[in-house]
């Protein structure tokens, strides 16, 4: 084999080489379908209504079996993270909306951000909180299941 045929034999698979290592995310990150951003909301509002009237059993069946919460910077698994619910609903009643999902999926995993606006009585008075929520969620074959939420006070611009 002469000199150039092999140089352009080296070249072919350098340019193939070079092509096939390309970066291809952003090719894969698509625009989520109405019917999977509509599931996703419709999963992490259901979860904000069960966290309001301390539903374990919605709340086991929303979230993934490594599920976890990170609450200004403390974390919370699926037992502890209940343990907390039920604390505070000891002291007062609760309401919370979902409002203003921002969400993206990449193949089958989605993350969302949301504002809650949450309203917490107690015999005494009324506490009207506005938090920023996260979540990390994973299609699977029961649906969109949470793996990992944030919640924090959202600040005021």
């Amino acid at each position: 084999m002469n000199k150039v045929a092999v140089r352009l034999t080296i070249i072919f698979f350098t340019i193939i080489s070079i092509y096939s290592c390309k970066d291809k995310s952003n090719e894969e990150v698509s625009a989520p379908t109405a019917a999977d951003v509509t599931a996703i909301e419709t999963t992490l509002t259901n979860f904000s209504n069960a966290i309001a009237t301390v539903d374990s059993t919605t709340l086991r069946k929303l979230t993934s079996p490594n599920f976890v919460l990170l609450d200004e910077g403390k974390d919370y698994d699926y037992p502890l993270m209940l343990q907390q619910i039920k604390t505070v609903h000891n002291m007062g009643t609760m309401t919370r909306k979902p409002q203003m999902f921002r969400t993206v999926i990449h193949k089958d995993v989605a993350w969302s951000y949301y504002q809650v606006l949450v309203n917490f009585r107690t015999q005494q008075k009324s506490i009207d909180l506005s938090l920023l929520e996260s979540a990390v969620l994973e299609k699977t074959t029961e649906g969109w299941l949470i793996v990992m939420m944030n919640t924090a006070p959202q600040t005021v611009k």
